[in-house]
């Protein structure tokens, strides 16, 4: 769950602001903390690559979206996948909105992912929703 520190909005002000977010929705999300501390750092180093790259991407957007989206991918990395409704719901989010931000995080940043995009490919053809790179 979000925490009281986030914006009331839910959008971003700053990716710096997602530091506190991150690692406490981390621990929600995943119960062994070991993993959730993996991920948790991981997804900073890629917050703060991607928004040197590309400080557009994170405006006017959900942090529940965007987190819930690459959480979602990092659970393919560390082999700890969570379902998008699930990750929907301890987010207090929709599965269309991780699914929405799962995807633009591949489009707009394929380098970060390529150990994980035939994965989560696969994943998504076995469950019939169609590939990220097919929308």
């Amino acid at each position: 769950m979000l925490t009281a520190d986030s914006p009331a909005d839910g959008n971003l002000s700053t990716p710096n602001r997602l530091s506190p977010e991150v690692v406490a929705t981390a621990k929600v999300v995943w119960s062994d903390q070991a993993t959730a501390k993996k991920i948790a750092s991981n997804a900073l180093e890629i917050i703060t690559n991607a928004n040197k790259r590309e400080n557009a991407f994170f405006s006017g957007k959900s942090s529940r979206g965007l987190i819930g989206g690459l959480f979602y991918i990092l659970g393919f990395r560390y082999d700890a996948e969570k379902k998008q409704k699930e990750l929907a719901e301890k987010l207090g989010t929709t599965d269309v909105t991780i699914r929405a931000a799962y995807r633009k995080w591949l489009e707009e940043f394929p380098d970060l992912f390529t150990d994980v995009s035939d994965k989560i490919t696969n994943n998504n053809n076995h469950n019939h929703f169609p590939p990220f790179n097919q929308l």
